[in-house]
Formats: structure tokens, sequence, C-alpha cells
């Protein structure tokens, strides 16, 4: 009995520490989210009806390569995206890690800054039920219902 309880006792400690870190990063992930999650406007811009679609959306000058993405919306304007691992490390989705994907429209002319978005996602950190799934658990933050180009760019009638 007693050679049971010693193996028994290490493998159900591992299953309730099982997701502690799932929690403690969904934790962090909500607390950034609540402080710089979302979309921000710093500047409108007013462009003339031929700068959008049939739809309304402001158009795009799509790019060959994803290194020309900073070009998508014209000579104009500067659209810069990046993802910085602000939690854990990437490639070890046993622990998990948490991401911040940060998007920005920037004036080519003057440098500025006229809109940004900042969204967390975490991957992982469900410990041992990853290993069972084979597919490590996600979330993410603010759920965006505003698009950040559509909010900067408006349509002069």
């Amino acid at each position: 009995m007693r050679c049971v309880t010693s193996t028994l006792a290490p493998i159900l400690l591992a299953a309730m520490l099982t997701g502690c870190e799932k929690v403690a990063l969904d934790r962090q992930m909500e607390t950034l989210c609540k402080r710089d999650g979302g979309v921000k406007v710093h500047e409108f811009v007013r462009l003339t009806a031929n700068e959008f679609d049939p739809q309304g959306r402001k158009r795009l000058y799509y790019a060959e390569s994803q290194a020309n993405r900073e070009n998508l919306l014209g000579p104009n304007y500067r659209f810069i995206e990046r993802v910085e691992t602000v939690a854990g490390s990437t490639g070890n989705e046993w622990k998990g890690h948490l991401d911040r994907h940060t998007t920005q429209i920037v004036r080519r002319s003057d440098g500025m800054l006229l809109g940004e978005s900042h969204v967390y996602s975490r991957v992982g950190g469900d410990g041992l039920s990853t290993v069972i799934h084979w597919q490590p658990s996600s979330s993410s933050c603010p759920h965006l219902d505003v698009d950040l180009v559509n909010s900067v760019f408006i349509k002069v009638e």
C-alpha cells in the first residue's frame, strides 16, 4: 500500500497543478487588456471618396510579400505590426506564454502616430493536459468589434 501511495502522490499532485500557469497568464492578460487593450485613435484623417472601396472601407494596397505590409495603406502612411512576448516563452506551450499584438498607423510626412490597437493572446499553460490533448488551449482579449484602419480614416462626402 505504501508503494502505491508513493507512486500516486506525485501523479495526483501534478494533475492538481495542471493549468496553474494558464490561470496566472489569463489573469495577467485580463489586467493588461484593461490597461491598454483595444483601439485608440489619436487623430482622424479625412480622405476623398476615391480612397475607399465600394463598401466604404479604406482602400488597401496589397503587397507581394509580408515584408511590404508596411505599405498596405499607400505611400503616405505606414502600417506597422509587431508581436512581443510579455510573459513565458514561446515554443513551450506546456508552461504557456502571453503575447502582445500591436498595430499602428503612422503618417510618413511627420511621423505622427494616428492610431493603434493592442490585443493580448495566451497560448498554452495547460501542463499535462497539453500532452493528453496534443493541442494547447488559447485565449485572447479584448475581442475587437472595431477596425483600426477604418476608425482612423474617414470618407469626406
